[in-house]
């Protein structure tokens, strides 16, 4: 939104796990977020993650333990957790951005800015087809997908992800 908006304060961008306004399958999302976030109790809560963030192989589930390790590393200064006074506002505003209109990625066409989309290979949250669409609509993008991967594929490559990141930032 701010590329739309101010794009002189945007020089380059990263969009990772997302889908442009009005994307395909982007209507559904509030119906899978609460199918991935309420089918059932996590124990210990973080582990909701797992399903939401990483592939169900062995190795996906893998690399979601090591990400959980990685965020109580830093215990000061972190972001609130979300709760449940955020999250029913949150999916209203993704169940609005979801909405299918004519002519409703035409804005994809006016991001100038080089763009790097990373998306991982099925995507539960946001359908991985929409990181090609945005693709395919923005001039100056190129697209990531990363193997045996789901909403959280930076998490689960974070290295592969970092080097791939400063290289496009450098160029």
């Amino acid at each position: 939104e701010i590329t739309l908006q101010a794009p002189d304060l945007v020089r380059r961008m990263i969009v990772d796990g997302a889908g442009p306004r009005g994307g395909q399958g982007m209507e559904l999302i509030a119906q899978a977020t609460g199918r991935l976030f309420g089918a059932h109790p996590h124990d210990p809560p973080e582990s909701v993650w797992l399903a939401v963030k990483f592939s169900p192989s062995a190795a996906g589930q893998a690399a979601g333990r090591e990400y959980l390790k990685r965020t109580h590393l830093r215990q000061e200064g972190r972001d609130p957790e979300v709760n449940d006074k955020v999250s029913p506002a949150q999916v209203e505003a993704i169940r609005n951005w979801g909405v299918q209109k004519e002519g409703s990625d035409d804005y994809l066409k006016t991001i100038k800015q080089p763009t790097l989309i990373v998306n991982g290979s099925n995507d539960v949250n946001i359908p991985t087809v929409n990181s090609f669409i945005m693709q395919q609509n923005m001039p100056y993008a190129e697209l990531i997908i990363y193997p045996d991967s789901n909403h959280g594929a930076h998490h689960q490559y974070p290295e592969l992800f970092v080097e791939h990141a400063t290289l496009f930032l450098n160029a």
